[in-house]
């Protein structure tokens, strides 16, 4: 007898890594699926296989690892355990037919801008990946229009595949009562990944005199490679907050700073927003899209350009406002609303299609 409701997998293992975006994009979708009932097996290697040591003992793993993320969910579609399967990283299923039922979410493509920054098994897994998508049936989301108009230029993969759900801020956003917020520091909120530029960034501020100003930074995230750098007192390293911790370092900056080289979406952006706070980033790529409608992209990537944004921020009213009108920009567009509605429609029409085509 069939189920009343749509039983969907998802990729499990994506729900442990609080401080990334793709991990912040996966406990969201697994929430809306879990609200309406839809959510059925989540598929998580077994720990042996998760890659772990050096050397050929962590190739191997890499491999079991990714070969468990390819067959596990057609298989599980196949005997009937879920109707369909979505993976939330950028892993893409293999099947006879299965894949029809089965969605990747693709949330940048800079391994392909910046491969040097990426490492062999990295570069390894996201080929292998792309290659299957490219040639299986699979629905496709992205965070982001640029991300979209990169996998039709760069990979050939048609727009008629790929679907834009953005994400949204999923903080409490409680009322904080007690003292206003000190303004008096920024925040950059990183996974320290040299895409995110984060030595440029450091070296634009200190250029731009914000320091001297008495506005010093911080560099917020869960590290997963050492920040270099010895840049003094007016630069303070906060890893490993709790989401509470860092909505108050948000709520309380001055600005945040994204200087990223690539972004797929932009998270940090839409949570220092959501939060009241402005945001002043590289205006590259998908960042483009978190300007207010009508407004010029600024692009900022070199130290020297990083600290012109940051001292026409220190000193323009005109500029303050702009980045305020982005603020209220993001705040309007990109909600939790939008994101159900978005994600529920998908998967219906995934199953329209499944059963029409029985």
């Amino acid at each position: 007898m069939k189920k009343s409701l749509p039983t969907v997998s998802i990729n499990a293992h994506y729900l442990h890594r609080r401080m990334s975006g793709l991990a912040r994009y996966a406990c969201q979708l697994a929430d809306i699926l879990r609200s309406k009932g839809w959510l059925g097996t989540q598929v998580e290697p077994p720990s042996f296989m998760r890659p772990s040591g050096s050397g050929w003992r962590r190739f191997v793993r890499f491999l079991g690892t990714m070969c468990w993320e390819m067959l596990a969910p057609c298989a599980l579609i196949s005997r009937g355990r879920n109707d369909m399967h979505i993976s939330p990283a950028f892993s893409a299923p293999i099947g006879w037919r299965s894949t029809s039922r089965c969605v990747v979410v693709v949330h940048d493509l800079a391994f392909l801008e910046y491969p040097r920054h990426y490492s062999r098994f990295e570069r390894l897994y996201y080929a292998l990946n792309l290659f299957v998508l490219r040639r299986g049936r699979h629905e496709i989301v992205v965070p982001s229009v640029y991300v979209c108009a990169q996998l039709e230029l760069r990979c050939g993969i048609s727009r008629e595949r790929i679907r834009v759900i953005p994400p949204f801020c999923a903080f409490a956003l409680q009322e904080v009562a007690g003292t206003p917020p000190s303004r008096k520091y920024f925040v950059l909120l990183s996974n320290a990944h040299p895409r995110k530029n984060i030595a440029a960034t450091v070296e634009g501020y200190l250029r731009s005199g914000a320091d001297r100003a008495g506005i010093k930074l911080r560099i917020v995230g869960n590290f997963e490679r050492e920040i270099p750098g010895d840049w003094g007192n007016s630069v303070e390293i906060m890893p490993g907050l709790s989401d509470e911790d860092l909505e108050q370092q948000i709520r309380g900056a001055a600005a945040l700073l994204l200087f990223s080289l690539s972004e797929g979406f932009g998270y940090p952006v839409l949570e220092a927003a959501t939060l009241g706070t402005v945001s002043i980033t590289s205006e590259c790529g998908s960042l483009a899209e978190l300007t207010a409608p009508g407004r010029a992209a600024w692009v900022a990537r070199t130290p020297a350009e990083i600290a012109r944004k940051i001292a026409s921020f220190l000193n323009e009213d005109e500029y303050r406002r702009s980045l305020e009108s982005d603020a209220a920009h993001v705040r309007k567009l990109f909600g939790r609303q939008r994101f159900a509605a978005d994600w529920a429609c998908l998967i219906e029409e995934v199953m329209a299609d499944e059963a029409g085509s029985a």
